[in-house]
């Protein structure tokens, strides 16, 4: 607004300045912006400036300083008349002339009247709720200092003005006082009670800055201290208003101005404030707005620096440890505390501390600030304590913790070991002595060694590596060279990030890349642009940034220093300058050489139309910053022909607008000569594909067609070739003029044509693709002189073509069904071709485009009448206001998704653009709009025209964009909003369900609105209250909205939910916080709970126990005013509910009701209860709640046992099946719990288990096992195991019980005993499903150690047995998971085979029997899994017809294939490499090329694990003693690197013929014949089918340099014509498999081009040699292929 640095000219008197000024503003006030600023920052100067005085017009300045004042609280109370100002400047005005009138009053003394008017002003402005709180707490502190001027006015009595303040003390605390009177303070204390706290905290903080605050300390109020006094007073302002995050901001703004002033106290008063305000500060460390953060964390600082002061220390960190079990916020406490006092606190508190932290990082929703507390301790540590003992207190312990974390803490892991390498460096020879050989360990390697060279920080090789610093050993002396190569095209994406980091960046920009690191760069690009990983990819990206930024400062320095030696060496001959010349002359030369070899081996490659989106993505963002770096004649001159029309084909062809848009910046920069539309011919064909492409149907080809009028404007014939073309021609040279003249002249044709036949323009004149391109050149407008009449009159046409879109397209997308509408008229018959998929593409479609294009006008296009641009405007009042009542029309009456949420982004530019304008008539607009919606809905006007369905469709979107985009300083729109929303939808009769309804989806899309976040806190509340309420409304309608209301609402007082299956600590919440926050909801809920607990179908009852399942106990639930212990009864009634889901949820609730504390003494009466519960359902609740318990319970104590152990024995007969499983279901998670404790021995177990089983298992397992229940059986089976192995402890009779169950009649235990035997044999559990699999896992876990060894001899005895007899009867076995369990048992005795069948042969053609038999795809794989255990058994494979199987697997390995099937593939291929993978392979002919194409079909899999898992066929051995690190015995590389690889060992191993068919296989899969014909005018949609990660043209490129570097092999062996005749008929023979495996069309042709492309012009020789050999040939296919290539 103005800038306080600029002051006036002060040579003329200031003093008569100022009096000229004032006058001149009184009389015209806020006429002239300019004049109040420069008197604004004239007062400024004098308040500023000591010096400066300025008594003759301190009064003068004091009456205009009141006078402008009250008229700006005018403007805040909406009095003025004078629309001038915006809100935002009437708040920011009123602020700094409020600031003024403070410090003159410090400053100077105010006369006894202006005293009373500023007394009486500021208070008024403290009562205002929308004046900012800076302001207000100021005018507290102006009341303070004036008040003290007007004691013979106000007060009868004599008093002491230093005593003023008392006054004050009486107002506060609500006694009579003269002062109270005089301000009228009971009329706005009655009004609005969240203002008068304002008040109240304002006047405290005038008292703290104006009393002194010895004086202060020497009084008390009600017996308190006057700061202690003050602190409680914010704190239970803070608990009445938990919901309000404004008020809560203001409060702590206030709270740390008094925590400054604590260390006045004294130890005792101290330790009050600190023990009433620790909850509030500990409570509101991770409050979700960052400013209460700020200050909270501001305020605990201050009470720690005083606490250290007063010896209370210790009080803090006691308070801090007791949340470490139940907050959030303890490492938010603990990361404040560690940087104020000394870490040994921390480690004699907790000795095993380090450990603690990294424990609790499984928490991953908390992990970073136990992350940001564990380096901060670690970094006291270190300069509090010895190196060793730091080593070993904290080094140690996360290297223990990183051999065996979870894989999500693996991030964590790095960044404290890196944290921790930059306090000692040295710690890394720890780390490598202690290395396990893990790709962690690599990536925290490489990381270390970034860190050093980013710093410039030399390593100490001697002490670390042992060896000193050798640039032939070692990079740059970090590194080996050797490992470098090694990890550029590792898997693993960190690491290859890692790698090309250490590389490209350093600490000095200009540092020189040396030969090898461009040509390291140039490999690491050419396979790793065609990264998947989206984060991978803007991580290389970035890392490209900085390696041009590099190059290109390098660059600079290499040639000034190139000048500089040659001026020195004039003259001169001093060898050591020309070597230095030398030098600088071969890097300027290597650098050049780099870009042209980047250009041709990695980034024209991106421009290629079989490149992935990866590939592409990189290599033109990698073009864009090459172009800014690389000289622009040498960067032009590498792009060849072929390049620029691959160039092109991405703007035709791209699906992806991002590549688009980057290649059209490339084609501008290339230029519209090499572009080759200088060509009038050229560019004359490529505007007619322009044009084809905007009139498309399809959005694809639109998209493109918008894109290529971006490239075609850069023709120099673009304006002539545009009058070729136009009906109606036009003198105006400005092209684009003339291209938005153009496409209007073709919209309006379109829009006359629709008008006649709807249908038929669907088909063959869709408008959307001319809007698009209408949209582009827009954006080329905004750059224009655009006050000439000319672009006025053209702008007012394009607006004129939206509205005149609208009603054509409105009877489609304004239909109550707009997805199968067509309509019915005279040219139906004729139009079949027209279906109503068509006809709504061209509707919404067009719908959109005409939308987004008037919000982009005006957002963008200077306003004419404005005060932004009187004069140059191109839009008028008018037309602003046309085009907000297109909006309002488009989304009340729109119905089909896509067409109202595109007009809500156009609506919301329109909305922002009205919201900063001075123009009083626009400004309002938005406002009529919502008040006019909003009256409406409140019946006062007519009915509102919306639909009722589609959850309102656009009224909520226009509602949004209203409320979004107005200013936030002023607010007061949305709180009316929000209030009449409320009130409607609060309303409980039943005549305005339509409004409630339309009502309710209004404040769902409010609350969930992004940007509304803090605004919809304080109503959050009583949304809750009324979508509860609504979740019970007999009104279908009703219940549907609040359900989505409720919903959004749960995400607003929660958080997004992080995991599908369970709540993640993020999503909750304490019990005593919710309330806080939300206190309208305590007596709410448990009133609901009380009238509902006890119904039995209650919709309401769902949505408050999903509230207090996302609540959690905390440590004040017993202290806090919100008890929950009051639901509790209510919630043990749903216990007994009927319906399923409300026993769980209120089972789930029940943990966050009982406190921690009383959680034992409460499941000891449920096990009492228990006995006596008579109905199922209620039995069945208390159950389900006693797991939730024992899920909240880490360890469970031997004391707790003899209450579980009373519970198993009154497991009742008549119990349901679903009681029964929960009752062994806990049973086995009481197991699970003692065995997975430490302070168990085998002897407790055993005593343990005896006791928990005997009763359940032995003495009525034969009666309970005929229960029909599958968890029942399955767990009873379990449970009957592990008592046999604990009691009888003989392996022969748990055998003799496994099997017992597998001859059995029940298939459900036949399959669980079966796996239960896998995994005891395998210790393996990956063939079971999650849920069984745990089970099965857990179970052999609890066996008895000793006797697993003697169970596994016995069972590989036994289970043959039971196979052979099994297998008789597959056919006959349906259960798909006992098969997968057998074969998986069978894969481990595959010999049995040979004695069932005659030969290998017959045992392959039976397992392939079965598995074409089979439909279950996971049986298949483990039948294939199978047949591999059974190849890889046999010594002689050669004899074996595997031609079957092959065919087989070729169908597992089709892209359309299961991923469980190809992965059983990749298997078939890693197990058996004798086939196909060696030297002199097994197989051949047909059968050898089959596997090699299966295994190229699966490196272009869709599926990444498919990827991964066939690209271990190029891992190779690696080993080098030199390097540091250990690195994996094979290594293992990217999918691209890992798929070349395989290319070359295919070229390498296959005999010749073998070679050529799978070679000319790869090629011709990308032929022309290849390409599919045009898809038909009704398919409108792009499928998006096709395989985003495949690059077969690539492939095809690579197999024709194979194949050509083959054929000129050949050549040179040839020495007679005999030999030719061979190498021709091999040719012969393999060009015949080709085209009959490949299907292709017109292969003479295709071939021949393909081999010319391969020989090229040079190598004419072979082919004459065979031209005289051909004619002897019979092979007509191959003569006519070598005839097309001699022509």
């Amino acid at each position: 607004m103005f800038d306080k640095t600029t002051c006036i000219d002060l040579n003329e008197p200031l003093c008569l300045y100022l009096t000229i000024q004032v006058k001149q503003i009184c009389d015209n006030l806020f006429q002239d912006l300019n004049a109040i600023n420069n008197i604004i920052n004239s007062l400024y100067v004098v308040v500023e400036n000591e010096n400066i005085l300025i008594h003759d017009v301190t009064e003068d300045v004091f009456v205009f300083l009141k006078y402008i004042i009250n008229d700006l609280y005018c403007r805040t109370q909406g009095n003025s008349n004078l629309p001038n100002l915006l809100p935002e400047q009437v708040n920011n005005y009123l602020q700094h002339f409020i600031r003024i009138t403070l410090a003159l009053c410090q400053k100077y003394e105010p006369s006894q009247d202006n005293s009373c008017e500023f007394l009486m002003l500021s208070f008024k402005i403290c009562m205002h709720p929308n004046v900012t709180f800076d302001t207000r707490a100021n005018c507290g502190h102006i009341m303070l200092i004036v008040c003290k001027n007007v004691t013979e006015t106000l007060f009868t009595k004599e008093m002491n003005k230093n005593d003023i303040w008392k006054e004050f003390i009486t107002l506060l605390n609500n006694q009579h006082s003269y002062l109270k009177d005089y301000l009228e303070f009971d009329r706005y204390e009655s009004n609005n009670v969240e203002v008068t706290e304002i008040f109240v905290v304002c006047i405290m903080l005038g008292i703290l800055k104006t009393v002194p605050l010895e004086i202060l300390q020497a009084h008390t109020i009600n017996n308190y201290p006057v700061i202690t006094y003050f602190f409680n007073e914010l704190l239970n302002s803070v608990k009445r208003f938990t919901c309000k995050p404004t008020q809560i901001l203001e409060i702590t703004q206030a709270m740390l101005l008094m925590s400054n002033s604590v260390h006045y106290l004294g130890q005792e008063e101290l330790k009050l404030v600190l023990e009433d305000a620790l909850p509030f500060v500990f409570s509101h460390l991770n409050h979700y707005m960052n400013t209460i953060r700020s200050n909270t964390t501001a305020i605990f600082i201050n009470f720690i620096k005083c606490a250290k002061q007063r010896d209370l220390i210790g009080l803090i960190i006691d308070e801090a440890f007791k949340l470490q079990n139940s907050e959030n916020s303890f490492y938010q406490v603990l990361e404040v505390l560690s940087k104020e006092i000394s870490c040994s606190m921390f480690i004699k508190k907790h000795l095993s501390f380090p450990k603690f932290l990294l424990s609790n990082l499984i928490k991953t929703d908390l992990a970073n600030e136990i992350c940001a507390c564990f380096k901060n301790l670690a970094n006291l540590h270190f300069h509090e304590e010895s190196r060793e003992n730091w080593v070993e207190c904290w080094i140690s312990a996360l290297i223990t913790f990183l051999g065996n974390c979870p894989e999500e803490c693996n991030k964590y892991c790095h960044d404290l070991f890196i944290e921790l390498f930059k306090i000692d460096q040295t710690v890394i020879k720890t780390f490598l002595l202690n290395q396990k050989g893990s790709e962690n360990e690599i990536i925290i390697y490489l990381a270390c060694l970034l860190h050093l060279r980013n710093h410039g920080i030399p390593l100490q090789t001697t002490e670390i590596y042992g060896v000193n610093s050798n640039e032939t050993v070692l990079w740059r002396s970090l590194v080996n060279y050797e490992l470098l190569e090694a990890l550029k095209f590792h898997h693993n994406d960190i690491i290859r990030v890692s790698v090309l980091a250490l590389v490209v960046e350093s600490h000095k920009s200009t540092e020189t890349f040396t030969q090898w690191e461009l040509d390291f760069l140039i490999s690491y690009f050419q396979k790793n642009t065609s990264v998947l990983s989206a984060n991978t990819r803007q991580q290389i990206m970035a890392l490209g940034r900085k390696m041009f930024a590099r190059y290109n400062e390098s660059m600079k320095v290499l040639k000034r220093n190139e000048a500089q030696l040659k001026n020195k060496l004039k003259g001169k001959e001093q060898l050591a300058l020309k070597l230095n010349l030398k030098s600088t002359l071969d890097c300027l030369e290597s650098y050049e050489k780099f870009w042209f070899n980047l250009f041709s081996q990695v980034l024209s490659i991106g421009l290629h139309s079989g490149a992935n989106y990866s590939r592409r993505f990189c290599c033109l963002e990698l073009l864009i910053l090459s172009s800014k770096v690389v000289d622009d004649k040498k960067w032009i001159s590498a792009w060849h022909k072929e390049n620029v029309q691959h160039l092109k084909g991405i703007i035709e062809t791209d699906t992806y607008e991002t590549n688009k848009e980057k290649a059209v910046i490339l084609s501008q920069k290339i230029g519209s000569d090499r572009m080759g539309l200088n060509v009038k011919t050229e560019a004359a064909i490529y505007f007619k594909n322009v044009v084809s492409n905007l009139t498309s149907l399809k959005p694809a080809d639109t998209l493109s067609g918008s894109y290529m009028f971006d490239v075609i404007l850069e023709s120099s014939h673009v304006t002539g070739i545009i009058k070729e073309n136009m009906k109606n021609g036009s003198e105006n040279e400005d092209k684009v003029y003339m291209a938005i003249s153009f496409i209007l002249e073709n919209i309006f044709e379109a829009i006359d044509f629709a008008k006649n036949n709807l249908k038929k323009a669907a088909e063959t004149k869709p408008l959307h693709g001319l809007f698009l391109a209408l949209r582009h050149l827009m954006k080329h407008m905004v750059t224009r002189d655009l006050a000439e009449p000319i672009y006025r009159d053209i702008l007012d046409k394009c607006v004129k073509a939206c509205f005149m879109v609208l009603p054509i397209i409105f009877q489609v997308v304004c239909n109550s069904s707009p997805e199968g509408y067509i309509p019915e008229d005279s040219f139906s018959k004729e139009d079949e071709t027209c279906t109503a998929q068509m006809l709504l593409v061209y509707t919404w479609r067009a719908a959109k485009e005409t939308s987004l294009f008037l919000g982009e006008i005006a957002l963008n296009l200077p306003i004419c009448d404005s005060d932004e641009s009187p004069n140059d405007g191109v839009i008028s009042v008018d037309l602003m206001q046309r085009i907000g009542d297109f909006f309002v029309d488009f989304l009340m009456t729109v119905k089909h998704r896509g067409a109202f949420e595109q007009g809500y982004i156009g609506f919301t530019n329109y909305c922002k653009r009205l919201w900063r304008l001075r123009n009083y008539k626009l400004r309002r607009l938005p406002e009529m709009y919502l008040t006019k919606i909003m009256s409406s809905l409140q019946g006062k006007f007519e009915h509102i025209n919306a639909c009722a369905t589609r959850r309102s469709a656009g009224l909520p979107f226009m509602v949004q964009a209203v409320l979004t985009t107005e200013p936030k300083l002023e607010g007061r729109l949305f709180n009316q909003t929000m209030k009449t929303l409320l009130s409607l939808a609060k309303n409980e009769g039943d005549d305005n369900v339509e409004q409630k309804v339309h009502s309710l989806n209004i404040l769902k899309a409010l609350y969930k609105h992004n940007q509304l976040g803090e605004a919809v806190t304080p109503y959050v509340a009583q949304g809750v209250m009324i979508a509860i309420r609504g979740l019970s409304n007999s009104s279908w309608s009703i219940r549907n909205s609040a359900t989505l209301l409720f919903s959004s609402l749960m995400t607003r007082m929660f958080g997004v939910s992080r995991n599908k299956k369970s709540i993640s600590s993020k999503n909750k919440l304490t019990g005593h916080v919710f309330f806080m926050r939300y206190p309208l909801l305590y007596d709410f809920l448990l009133k609901q709970l009380k009238n509902r607990s006890k119904d039995e179908n209650c919709p309401s009852l769902y949505g408050i126990l999903l509230i207090f399942g996302h609540l959690y106990p905390g440590n004040r639930n017993n202290d806090s005013e919100y008890k929950l212990s009051v639901f509790l009864p209510y919630v043990e009634a749903c216990l007994s509910n009927s319906v399923y889901q409300t026993r769980d949820l209120a089972a789930a609730a029940s943990v966050a009701i009982i406190s921690t504390q009383d959680r034992d003494g409460y499941v000891w009466n449920i096990l009492k209860k228990l006995p006596r519960i008579k109905t199922e359902n209620n039995r069945h609740g208390l159950l389900l709640q006693l797991r939730y318990f024992l899920e909240n319970v880490n360890v469970i104590q031997k004391s707790d046992l003899d209450c579980f152990v009373f519970l198993f024995q009154y497991l009742e007969e008549n119990g349901s099946d679903l009681s029964k499983a929960l009752y062994l279901e806990i049973l086995f998670e009481i197991l699970k719990k003692i065995s997975d404790s430490e302070s168990y021995d085998n002897s407790y177990l055993k005593n343990v288990f005896s006791s928990f089983l005997w009763s359940k298992v032995h003495r009525k397992g034969a009666r309970v096992l005929s229960t029909s229940s599958l968890k029942y059986k399955i767990y009873n089976g379990a449970l009957s195991l592990l008592y046999s192995s604990y009691v009888a402890a003989d392996p022969k009779l748990l055998i003799r019980q496994l099997f017992s169950y597998l001859i059995g009649d029940d298939q459900d235990l036949k399959t669980f005993s079966l796996k239960i035997i896998n995994f005891i044999s395998e210790s393996n559990g990956s063939n079971l499903c999650r849920t069984e699999k745990d089970l099965a896992k857990q179970c052999v876990k609890l066996l008895p150690i000793e006797l697993i060894d003697e169970m596994n001899d016995l069972i590989k005895r036994t289970l043959k047995i039971y196979l052979l007899y099994a297998f008789r009867y597959l056919n006959e076995m349906e259960d798909a998971d006992f098969l997968v369990s057998y074969f998986t048992a069978l894969r481990r005795h595959v010999f049995l085979l040979n004695e069932v069948f005659n030969s290998p042969n017959d045992v392959m053609e039976h397992l392939l029997k079965l598995c074409k038999e089979c439909k279950d795809d996971l049986v298949i794989s483990s039948l294939l899994a199978v047949i591999v255990e059974y190849l890889g058994s046999l010594e002689q494979k050669s004899k074996l017809n595997i031609t079957k199987l092959l065919n087989f697997l070729e169908c597992c390995a089709s892209p359309d294939a299961s991923t469980v099937l190809k992965l059983s593939v990749c298997d078939f291929f890693l197990d058996n490499k004798c086939l196909f993978y060696q030297k002199d392979p097994l197989l051949s002919g047909s059968d050898l090329i089959k596997c090699w194409y299966m295994v190229t079909t699966l490196t272009e899999d869709d599926d990444s694990m498919v990827r991964n898992r066939i690209s271990h066929l190029a891992a190779v051995p690696f080993s080098c003693e030199s390097i540091p690190i250990i690195l994996p015995k094979y290594n293992l590389e990217t999918i691209q690197s890992a798929k070349e690889k395989i290319l070359d060992h295919a070229f390498l191993i296959l005999p010749d013929l073998p070679l050529l068919s799978y070679l000319l296989t790869l090629i011709f899969r990308n032929s022309e014949s290849d390409v599919t014909e045009d898809c038909e005018t009704s398919d409108v949609f792009d499928k998006g089918l096709s395989n985003i990660h495949s690059e077969i043209l690539l492939t095809s490129y690579q197999a024709r340099n194979m194949l050509k570097k083959l054929l000129l092999c050949k050549e040179q062996a040839i020495k007679n014509s005999g030999e030719l005749l061979n190498v021709i008929s091999k040719l012969s023979v393999a060009f015949d498999d080709a085209i009959i495996s490949r299907e292709i069309k017109n292969h003479s042709y295709y071939v021949s081009k393909t081999f010319t492309r391969i020989l090229g012009e040079n190598n004419n020789n072979f082919l004459n040699k065979c031209q005289a050999v051909i004619e002897n040939l019979e092979n007509s296919n191959l003569k006519e292929f070598f005839g097309f290539i001699m022509s």
